[in-house]
């Protein structure tokens, strides 16, 4: 399983639906950490 230290461990944080989107058409592609690194997400 990948670490993702990018992801608050609350479960209360809160992502655009924009945002979300964009992860999912992205992730049949790449990895989340691709992803995160792609969209700067750090």
């Amino acid at each position: 399983m990948e670490k993702l230290p990018f992801i608050p461990s609350s479960e209360k944080a809160r992502h655009t639906r924009a945002l979300a989107g964009t992860v999912i058409e992205l992730r049949s592609e790449m990895s989340i950490s691709a992803i995160s690194d792609y969209i700067d997400l750090h």
